[in-house]
């Protein structure tokens, strides 16, 4: 909670509400949390699909706590972020992590 906390408290749902292991919450700032929950021993993707949402254009978008940019690309249905492998390995273990997007597309 110490690190998510800011994706769930201040927050609200937002449509999509829920996309498989993914869970939308938006901030009083226009930007969006994408809170991925990890199943017990679960090995991290190397990629994470956003379906029903996409950031916008420019938009930056990082894990809370730590201080790198996440790689994403549009498609057809939202967009894929690249989960490097150092990060994959930080997050291993985690019930849950969130990814911050800065700004959606409307």
């Amino acid at each position: 909670m110490k690190i998510n906390g800011s994706a769930i408290y201040a927050s609200r749902a937002i449509a999509p509400y829920r996309d498989g292991k993914l869970r939308y919450t938006a901030l009083k700032d226009g930007s969006v949390n994408a809170i991925y929950l990890v199943d017990e021993k679960e090995t991290l993707p190397q990629q994470i699909a956003l379906h029903g949402i996409a950031p916008a254009a420019g938009a930056h978008l990082r894990v809370l706590g730590d201080d790198g940019t996440l790689v994403w690309r549009r498609d057809a249905q939202g967009a894929m972020i690249e989960l490097p492998a150092t990060l994959r390995e930080k997050l291993s273990g985690q019930y849950a992590f969130t990814i911050r997007i800065s700004a959606i597309a409307r």
